[in-house]
């Protein structure tokens, strides 16, 4: 009973002095001051690596759960209820295959969010912000197999769940006034080629793009046929009700061609897509009899402008 009575006297509890004391050099030599000062440093660096720690876990849950969209902030990592489609878990990526009709409709969608972020500065929120009526029609139609998602570092678009690996390059309208032919292309690969009339004058411009699109421009049986692709200075692609013209160089400016060439086209322009003036002749095309027809009829009322008439060089 003694010696444990003895042993407690001998222990102490440490007090502040000693605590500095047990610490190795150069701490235990300090000064009070000093040692205020190393304990003020100390909750500093405390403040920094909770607030990197904090930082880092914001950034894991937005790259890897949350993603941010600007008309719902930050959702879960899942693709948008309103597209109710869904996407199955994949890894890796397929190579883009032009001649791949489903492909091209990954094209479509993905030339119209480069457009529409050319032009508006962000993303569209959802693919149904580009399908929206006159004049937010940068589409036509939203493809089953595609699917998109707005990211903190830009955007995902999804082909049946899975990545396509295609050239960072858009779909893109070439003019051939030496054949009187124009031609979808991408990556400098025309896709499909139409006959057309052109400008008895020359070549209105060297380049331009496409500022709107419309269906039954100045309603129906117009001298502008059932679609039109507005350009810039009252040019346009178009339909025609002279099917005779086409093939010459008959117009004031503007590029006819047969309504069911134009209305076969259409839904795979977005609204955006640049157009080239090429002084040669085309290559062949890989579809070669026009383009897939299934988009052919997706075209809808929300895309008429009939309180508009227009006044293109045709």
């Amino acid at each position: 009973m003694k010696k444990s009575q003895k042993v407690l006297q001998q222990t102490k509890p440490l007090n502040f002095e000693h605590f500095f004391k047990v610490l190795p050099y150069p701490l235990s030599k300090q000064t009070a001051t000093q040692k205020t000062r190393s304990i003020d440093w100390l909750f500093v660096l405390l403040i920094i690596f909770t607030c990197l720690f904090f930082l880092y876990t914001a950034f894991v849950l937005d790259r890897y759960y949350f993603h941010f969209t600007e008309k719902t902030g930050y959702e879960k990592n899942i693709f948008p209820s309103e597209e109710k489609r869904t996407v199955k878990k994949t890894f890796g990526a397929v190579p883009l295959n032009l001649s791949n009709s489903e492909h091209l409709e990954w094209l479509v969608v993905n030339s119209a969010i480069i457009n529409f972020k050319n032009e508006k500065k962000r993303y569209p929120s959802s693919l149904d912000e580009l399908r929206g009526a006159y004049p937010d029609n940068w589409i036509s139609y939203i493809p089953e197999n595609v699917t998109y998602r707005v990211t903190s570092q830009g955007y995902k678009l999804y082909f049946k769940g899975m990545f396509l690996k295609a050239p960072k390059a858009v779909l893109e309208l070439e003019a051939y006034p030496l054949a009187h032919k124009l031609s979808l292309s991408f990556n400098g690969v025309p896709l499909a080629i139409y006959p057309i009339a052109i400008s008895k004058k020359g070549m209105p411009f060297a380049s331009s793009y496409v500022t709107e699109r419309v269906v039954d421009p100045n309603g129906e049986n117009s001298p502008f046929g059932s679609r039109g692709l507005a350009l810039q200075d009252q040019v346009a692609i178009h339909g025609t009700n002279t099917p005779s013209s086409i093939g010459k160089s008959v117009t004031e400016g503007c590029f006819r061609l047969f309504n069911q060439d134009i209305e076969e086209l259409y839904p795979f322009i977005p609204k955006g897509t640049g157009l080239k003036v090429k002084d040669r002749l085309p290559s062949s095309a890989i579809f070669s009899n026009g383009l897939p027809s299934f988009a052919k009829n997706n075209a809808s009322l929300h895309e008429t402008n009939p309180s508009f008439v227009y006044q293109w060089r045709h």
